[in-house]
């Protein structure tokens, strides 16, 4: 079992969040997972920096290994925007970037580009692709697609020797499940895991068996 800290974009400041990945490996922390909004919860929490700018920041002030939870369905983030940002943090920091959990989105944050919020079955089809789109383009390949997610030849120049695990993310394992349907993930990544016996929730990392070599599971369970 391994504890990280949660890097909370929406109720902490950036300056504040680099400071707290560094007392969190001061303090013994294994790793840290950061969150990837455009905007808070709610305002009373009043903060949501840019995670990609912060995670390269706290990556030089720390040698721990990082993950983070986005969204490359193609209205804040295209996949292949994802896939260049990912690939450029793991080819700067090898072995440390070491997964991205992907969801399907919510209105909340991803209404900003003006574009028709679709239904649970359109989103999850487009995360399916999204997720093909990053894993094809990770591999050197020049990716063109007509839908869900329009791509038009594109490549990454820059690509680590080692990329991150692709992981689902849901609010359960089997929204994960839901959302999933196609091409395995290395692992999936949930907040409510139902203990069968005490239904008690539990913050858990839910490795895949079976698919992949996948590393010992984070506990993502613990702030400063």
């Amino acid at each position: 079992m391994k504890f990280g800290y949660h890097a909370s974009h929406e109720q902490f400041s950036p300056q504040d969040l680099l400071a707290h990945a560094m007392q969190a490996e001061a303090a013994g922390f294994d790793c840290v997972m950061s969150s990837d909004h455009i905007a808070p919860w709610g305002r009373r929490q009043g903060q949501s920096g840019f995670a990609w700018a912060w995670l390269g920041a706290a990556m030089q002030a720390t040698t721990l290994p990082f993950g983070m939870i986005t969204v490359p369905g193609g209205w804040r983030y295209h996949p292949a925007i994802t896939a260049q940002a990912a690939a450029t943090l793991a080819s700067m920091f090898p072995s440390r970037f070491q997964w991205m959990a992907l969801g399907s989105g919510q209105a909340l944050g991803e209404h900003i580009t003006g574009e028709r919020w679709p239904a649970k079955g359109e989103r999850n089809a487009r995360l399916e692709a999204a997720a093909g789109i990053i894993r094809e383009l990770w591999t050197g390949a020049t990716v063109s697609r007509d839908g869900p997610i329009r791509v038009d030849e594109a490549t990454l120049y820059t690509l680590p020797d080692t990329p991150p695990r692709l992981m689902g993310a849901a609010l359960t394992w089997l929204g994960v499940q839901y959302q999933y349907t196609g091409d395995p993930l290395d692992a999936w990544l949930t907040v409510l895991v139902m203990d069968v016996w005490h239904w008690t929730p539990l913050v858990a990392l839910l490795c895949y068996a079976g698919l992949r070599a996948i590393p010992e599971a984070y506990y993502q369970a613990a702030r400063i």
